[in-house]
């Protein structure tokens, strides 16, 4: 499956730049740049496995395409 952003709060719409609407229909994989998507499915896999996840720090990024931690 291609999991969906369902939620991003107004901070989280302003990061990465888009609206409710937008965000909400977002493929969650389109938050990080090609190459680091691999590193956030190994994420998202830990999450699954353990329920959480601590401390996790990549780069995503924006709609317009800007980088950002």
């Amino acid at each position: 499956s291609d999991p969906l952003f369902i939620y991003g709060n107004k901070a989280a719409q302003r990061r990465f730049g888009y609206s409710w609407d937008e965000i909400t229909r977002l493929p969650s994989r389109l938050s990080a740049e090609a190459p680091n998507r691999e590193e956030r499915q190994q994420f998202l896999a830990r999450v699954q496995r353990l329920g959480y996840e601590k401390g996790y720090k990549g780069v995503r990024i924006t709609k317009s395409g800007q980088r950002f931690i």
